[in-house]
């Protein structure tokens, strides 16, 4: 069977600058603050297939005035799908089983996230897009350098260097640049809005739950092992608290969303279904700055994100979209398990 390159485009088309108007609340138009942890499951999943109470992460988020969701689900369970989409409110056109599967370009995905709806509409009214993420360099594929330099640490050359010179393995999660690149971000005249990609709790596992590195390989790369995901989950815990503080402490009329983008997905000793589930279970807490969080469902998916914030906080009457989400294998092709939840 060839597979054959296929262009992504939009299901619904209701949200763009001509058709989107935003109400200006009193104090103006808000900092927008979009944090993905990524592959960080939800309250209910947790608790489910861990037996890990997150409280802790729930009470304080509650306590700081946002709403939190304890079961929401993405709609694709692949990063560059599943942010695409949200940030753009709205399905992606993709082909069905009944088509010939078809390969798409994860740099295409990548392009809908820079280039997104919501930034579109939100330029019409001054604002400014900040990125600080893993998708900087345009033509290299999400984690790809994971590969090549898990490579290099098994050469001769860095064994040598290592044993004579102590050279550790880089921080090349990126954790502390992303978190400080945040922190750096100065009020300016216009509101701007962020965009950010923790690449944690996802594998690799470089982070115990003090957040002290890990350099054992055996451990790092064991992404089936449901001890360490949940170590560096807990470590992520202490990061989503230290941003969170450090944003409502310097621009407390924002609006924050902390979201997954997909859950994990590798479950063992557990039914297909199970394991099916909690691909698509994701972490769902949103600030608005006026509290108003009428309607808000506690099974919210992700594609409508937007949709609930903009009609809630700016006055909008957009609609919400049907939950439904799609499987997507690891080797991008679609399956036929779309369906609706």
């Amino acid at each position: 069977m060839s597979i054959n390159q296929y262009h992504i485009q939009f299901v619904n088309n209701d949200i763009n600058e001509k058709k989107v108007d935003l109400k200006k609340p009193e104090q103006g138009f808000p900092d927008i603050y979009f944090i993905i942890y990524d592959s960080y499951n939800n309250y209910h999943s947790l608790k489910k297939y861990w037996g890990y109470d997150n409280s802790y992460l729930k009470n304080y988020l509650v306590s700081m005035g946002f709403w939190f969701s304890e079961k929401s689900q993405c709609n694709y369970n692949q990063t560059e799908y599943s942010v695409s989409s949200t940030i753009n409110s709205s399905y992606l056109d993709i082909p069905n089983l009944d088509e010939k599967i078809k390969r798409i370009n994860k740099i295409e995905l990548i392009d809908l996230i820079r280039n997104n709806k919501i930034i579109r509409v939100l330029k019409k009214y001054k604002y400014n897009f900040k990125e600080f993420s893993l998708f900087k360099h345009k033509n290299i594929s999400y984690f790809n350098y994971f590969d090549v330099e898990n490579l290099f640490y098994r050469t001769f050359i860095y064994l040598m260097q290592e044993k004579i010179f102590g050279v550790s393995k880089p921080d090349y999660l990126k954790t502390n640049d992303i978190k400080n690149s945040i922190f750096k971000t100065n009020k300016e005249n216009n509101p701007f809005f962020v965009y950010v990609h923790f690449p944690i709790p996802h594998y690799p596992y470089f982070f115990d739950s003090n957040g002290n590195k890990i350099t054992d390989l055996n451990k790092n790369f064991n992404r089936t092992n449901k001890f360490y995901y949940l170590s560096q989950l807990k470590y992520t815990n202490s990061v989503i608290k230290e941003v969170t503080e450090n944003i409502i402490k310097h621009d407390k009329n924002s609006i924050i969303i902390i979201q997954g983008d997909h859950g994990f997905r590798f479950l063992t000793n557990e039914k297909a279904s199970d394991i099916d589930d909690e691909g698509f279970s994701i972490l769902n807490a949103i600030y608005l700055p006026d509290s108003n969080y009428v309607g808000f469902p506690d099974t919210m998916n992700a594609i409508n994100t937007f949709r609930y914030i903009f009609n809630n906080y700016f006055d909008t009457k957009l609609k919400i979209l049907e939950n439904k989400r799609t499987y997507i294998l690891d080797s991008h092709e679609i399956i036929n398990k779309t369906q609706i939840y």
